[in-house]
């Protein structure tokens, strides 16, 4: 399953906003837009959304709670309790 590459504009907005925040940098990992604070990936961007890592309680609340958020699974991989993926 091919990785399609997210849109510039949404790249361009998602950096606007994240590279601003202290010790935050970007770079590719997978083919995946990631983002890192001290080498450890926070977030990315994946299909028609973006990946984050959040305490597993508030992954747990915000699948159940949200249509428009699921398990982050990156080109078909397993997901984690950790990672959730909001779509657009």
């Amino acid at each position: 399953m091919a990785t399609r590459s997210p849109d510039p504009t949404r790249k361009a907005q998602i950096d606007a906003v994240l590279l601003k925040l202290p010790g935050v940098s970007a770079r590719k990992i997978n083919g995946l837009d990631a983002y890192f604070v001290s080498d450890r990936m926070f977030a990315c961007i994946s299909g028609q959304g973006v990946g984050l890592r959040l305490p597993t309680a508030v992954a747990r609340e915000l699948q159940f709670s949200r249509d428009n958020v699921v398990p982050f699974q990156p080109a078909g991989l397993g997901s984690t309790k950790e990672w959730i993926q909001i779509d657009r």
